[in-house]
């Protein structure tokens, strides 16, 4: 409850009355007012009319607070929606570019198919037209040409890198073949079978009974050579080591295998020949000429010869 006390200067002044309209205007002084206010906090519940301004104070400061609660939770699961959001976003771009790479793959996949169906159809369309024969024709031109390419690089092979020879002595009943450890210059340290290159004028088999006289002592006859490979080995970087091999076998011989300053020779069982004190591309083709098979090949090994990079076997029939 508020109680105000006002001076009794203050109670006349309100109840003088007005003074007549004079010609000499009056000069009224105003009283000195004194207010006192005092406010007593009741015991006694406050009533509407004497609190209705203070309470809706409250009743705005407590709805500012609930307001300002739910506002900052609104943000931050608005914050956590648009992050939820953005996730989902990336998760279904990635489901689609996923998707996208599936069916560019799966377009090139049909587009060959269609290719290939299409010119078995015009093939087939046109298999008895003179259109058809020309087709047929210029396939049948194609592939005679990479025939012909294939024999023309192999005979510019065959003329620039020089010959060699290699034998194998053979004995079929014992499943034995002679080895010969190569004691200096090219092959140095390895087991291989005997022969070298040619001298200038002489064929394969005139240069292969000189070498096998020289490095074993032993006589062959020409007579008696079965060539059963024809083997190209190439270097990277180190074309010196070019040369093109001839291989031969035969079961005949004259005199006993015996070492010289060149090559120490041994007789081997066919299932233990140390293939890895070999040139590595031994144990790819040797087996099969000791099957009974007649090849061609070829080796292009790295520039110290310890490692195939590229190698092709065919077999002759």
């Amino acid at each position: 409850m508020v109680r105000i006390q006002v001076s009794q200067q203050c109670k006349k002044l309100t109840s003088q009355t007005t003074t007549p309209r004079s010609s000499t205007p009056i000069k009224i002084e105003p009283p000195p007012v004194s207010i006192i206010t005092e406010i007593n906090i009741p015991t006694a519940p406050i009533t509407p009319s004497s609190n209705n301004f203070t309470l809706a104070i409250a009743i705005g400061a407590v709805a500012l607070g609930i307001l300002g609660f739910f506002g900052l939770k609104f943000k931050k699961k608005k914050k956590q929606d648009e992050e939820k959001g953005d996730s989902n976003c990336l998760n279904f771009k990635k489901l689609m570019e996923d998707k996208l790479n599936e069916l560019t793959d799966l377009k090139g996949q049909l587009i060959k198919l269609t290719k290939d169906q299409t010119v078995e159809q015009i093939k087939n369309t046109l298999a008895e037209t003179t259109a058809g024969k020309l087709l047929v024709s210029v396939e049948e031109k194609k592939k005679q040409f990479e025939k012909l390419k294939e024999l023309y690089e192999k005979c510019m092979l065959d003329f620039s890198i020089p010959k060699t020879t290699l034998l194998f002595l053979y004995k079929p009943k014992e499943k034995q073949i002679l080895l010969g450890m190569k004691k200096r210059r090219f092959g140095a340290g390895k087991w291989n079978g005997v022969g070298g290159k040619l001298l200038e004028g002489e064929n394969l088999t005139e240069a292969l009974i000189r070498e096998v006289f020289e490095e074993i002592k032993v006589k062959i006859n020409s007579s008696d050579l079965i060539q059963v490979a024809t083997l190209d080995f190439t270097f990277k970087d180190n074309k010196k080591w070019n040369q093109q091999t001839h291989v031969f076998i035969t079961e005949k011989l004259q005199g006993e295998p015996t070492e010289t300053e060149e090559m120490n020779p041994t007789w081997y069982d066919i299932d233990k020949i140390p293939y890895e004190n070999m040139w590595i591309d031994d144990i790819h083709w040797l087996p099969l000429v000791l099957e009974g098979k007649k090849i061609n090949a070829s080796f292009n090994f790295n520039k110290t010869g310890d490692k195939i990079l590229e190698m092709k076997i065919e077999e002759i029939i």
